[in-house]
């Protein structure tokens, strides 16, 4: 019994089967969310961009253009329920992803391209200012990471920072966007190396702990913890405190 119950078995049955717990449509839930929230905030959006490259077949899961921006986000949601076994796998999922957009952005960014995608879309653009990617999960395993230089982020950060733009540390709030309105300049440092999640990552601190096995012998493991105040001082300095 102990073995069966640590074997997650509803999860290894979907996966053999390769199926998910979907609704009866088959729509993912997050990939509409996310295109929701994008909608909202005054991006044009579509959702399963599907041509054949060069004798491939490619999907983009969602493209959404705003003030001439064009970000292209690739979605990998885990079989759910998601648990240990299904959260190993993250790493193999993102790095599919990277590829996958890698080479999206490069066909999109073949001369002509944007161009006829736009008009089947329907869309005004004729030719995007700049072309940027993410990789979205629906879990903060990689969150703030980055593959093939495509950032990583996590689903339900990302509908916060669309939907509110708000940051909350204790009993404070702060403001994620520059100004009282969300701007597409505030979405593209959200997804660049100067996010605030590296703010985060540069609030932990690495603690060693150290294990003796006798004689000169000793075990090391290192973990790292989130330093609330560090934190605090970083963000307070960088966004605008609202409560």
């Amino acid at each position: 019994m102990g073995v069966l119950t640590c074997s997650d078995l509803v999860r290894g049955v979907l996966y053999r089967l390769n199926n998910r717990l979907l609704p009866d449509d088959g729509s993912d839930p997050m990939q509409d969310s996310l295109a929701k929230a994008l909608a909202s905030q005054g991006f044009t959006v579509a959702c399963g961009v599907k041509r054949v490259v060069d004798g491939r077949y490619l999907e983009v899961d969602i493209l959404a253009m705003l003030d001439g921006y064009l970000m292209v986000f690739e979605c990998k949601n885990s079989f759910h329920p998601c648990s240990p076994h299904e959260m190993r796998t993250n790493y193999d999922h993102i790095l599919k992803g990277g590829k996958q957009l890698s080479r999206a952005i490069t066909w999109i960014e073949t001369p002509g391209v944007q161009e006829s995608l736009f008009k089947s879309l329907r869309w005004t653009q004729r030719k995007a200012k700049s072309v940027q990617s993410c990789i979205v999960t629906a879990n903060r395993l990689f969150n703030g990471y980055c593959v093939d230089g495509h950032p990583v982020r996590q689903a339900h950060e990302m509908h916060n920072f669309l939907n509110e733009g708000k940051l909350r540390l204790s009993n404070c709030e702060y403001r994620l966007w520059r100004a009282e309105k969300f701007s597409i300049n505030d979405f593209n440092e959200y997804l660049s190396n100067s996010s605030y999640l590296q703010d985060i990552f540069g609030s932990m601190q690495e603690v060693i702990s150290t294990h003796p096995l006798g004689g000169k012998l000793s075990l090391q493991l290192k973990t790292f913890s989130l330093d609330i105040k560090a934190l605090e001082r970083a963000v307070h300095e960088r966004f605008i405190k609202v409560s």
